[in-house]
């Protein structure tokens, strides 16, 4: 504690891509698209806000502030000499999104062209899901989320290719996707952090990482009240999460995030403990 990020260009290289809702929306009705917001609604409406971009150097200032810790399965950061914990529990808050590995649903099995080989593509799963019955409903619910998981919160490379074990995954319909796309953000802040961070001008952040952003906002309200447009309350059915209230962010330069933190008056929602949506959190983790 005490160093200070160097002020200078940086850019992050992500493969988060939200160019397959529209088109999933094309092909499917609307009772089946009801069902597919059913578990992705947050982060899907998330995604379909242009206005909502990743700010690199407002990651790039919390990530070069990490904590060394023996959390395998968190991370760690400092922000005013107060330390900020990032785990499964607060991906959750953000996005909404299942993170329990014990509830099971209906599993289908199908005879899809993409189950041969070890790998498929994006380009693999939509054009199965173009070639499903209409009348073939869980089918295609199965297939257009495994395409809005692998290309929202799952992405590795930019090559658009995700092991079979995904697909295999995707015929429980009540699979807990969040776990493993919260697997893969970490894994990769955990990587950036151990690569000397602080020496280089651009670094990869995989899954989603927008979602580390707003928990970093909603953690730090002066971040969030200087650098985003938020509403208090939001007019959406069901639980409220994090993601549902921003509508704008900017891309301040470090200097601009660090002089936040020189203020007298940082305060913290270090646990997001004082969200109002927290009510619902033991039903739905």
């Amino acid at each position: 504690i005490g160093s200070e990020p160097k002020e200078k260009k940086v850019s992050i290289n992500q493969h988060s891509t939200s160019m397959y809702i529209s088109i999933v929306e094309s092909i499917l009705t609307a009772d089946e698209i009801e069902r597919v917001r059913g578990f992705l609604g947050p982060v899907m409406r998330l995604s379909g806000r242009s206005e909502m971009k990743l700010s690199g150097k407002t990651v790039y200032g919390i990530l070069t502030r990490s904590i060394v810790t023996v959390k395998k399965n968190e991370a760690w950061f400092h922000f005013a000499g107060q330390p900020m914990k990032f785990s499964i529990r607060e991906f959750h808050m953000v996005t909404g999104l299942k993170c329990n590995v014990e509830v099971e649903g209906p599993r289908g099995e199908y005879e899809w062209d993409l189950l041969k080989g070890r790998t498929h593509k994006l380009s693999d799963v939509l054009n199965q899901l173009k070639k499903t019955r209409v009348d073939a409903s869980d089918e295609r619910v199965c297939l257009a989320m495994l395409l809005l998981v692998e290309s929202i919160l799952l992405p590795k490379n930019n090559k658009g290719t995700f092991p079979l074990e995904y697909v295999n995954k995707a015929k429980d319909m009540m699979y807990p996707w969040g776990r493993d796309a919260y697997l893969v953000l970490l894994r990769s802040i955990q990587k950036a952090v151990a690569n000397h961070l602080e020496d280089t001008s651009k670094f990869e952040l995989q899954g989603y990482p927008l979602v580390f952003l707003l928990w970093i906002l909603e953690s730090i309200p002066l971040l969030r009240d200087k650098f985003s447009n938020w509403a208090p309350t939001v007019d959406v059915p069901g639980p409220i999460y994090l993601c549902e209230k921003y509508t704008e962010l900017e891309n301040p330069s470090v200097e601009r995030v660090l002089q936040i933190e020189a203020h007298k008056k940082v305060s913290f929602y270090s646990d997001l403990v004082l969200i109002s949506f927290s009510v619902y959190f033991a039903s739905s983790f």
